[in-house]
């Protein structure tokens, strides 16, 4: 069952990882592309999202501390959703997209916490 569970984080920090390393090949297209979504302090919005996708992407593919990272990843979507899915222009698809990627990372959450515990009652497995 662990081979599945790492797989299905690998699978889910794949988007990340890419859409990161994109995000910090082309900074300043980033940068511009957020100004003119109006977000807020768009260079500083750009090294935020290179890091959540980047680095939070690795940590959760590796493992290391994955329910807190995959907790970050999900409230970090919230803005990006909003910022770059609905703000510019309702994009029906990609908000959905979305809300099924915060879906995968809080249950990622959800596993990494609640392991050993089961309905309300440590496990004594």
């Amino acid at each position: 069952m662990r081979p599945l569970v790492i797989f299905s984080r690998v699978l889910l920090a794949l988007i990340f990882v890419l859409s990161g390393f994109n995000k910090l090949r082309s900074f300043h297209g980033t940068a511009g592309y957020f100004a003119h979504s109006h977000m807020p302090a768009p260079g500083l919005a750009t090294v935020i999202a290179i890091v959540v996708e980047l680095v939070g992407g690795i940590l959760l593919i590796i493992g290391l501390r994955a329910g807190l990272v995959a907790l970050i990843m999900a409230i970090y979507l919230v803005g990006a959703t909003y910022y770059g899915h609905i703000a510019p222009g309702f994009q029906q698809m990609e908000v959905l997209k979305n809300i099924a990627i915060m879906g995968g990372l809080l249950h990622v959450t959800a596993y990494e916490w609640g392991r050993g515990w089961r309905l309300g009652k440590k496990s004594s497995a």
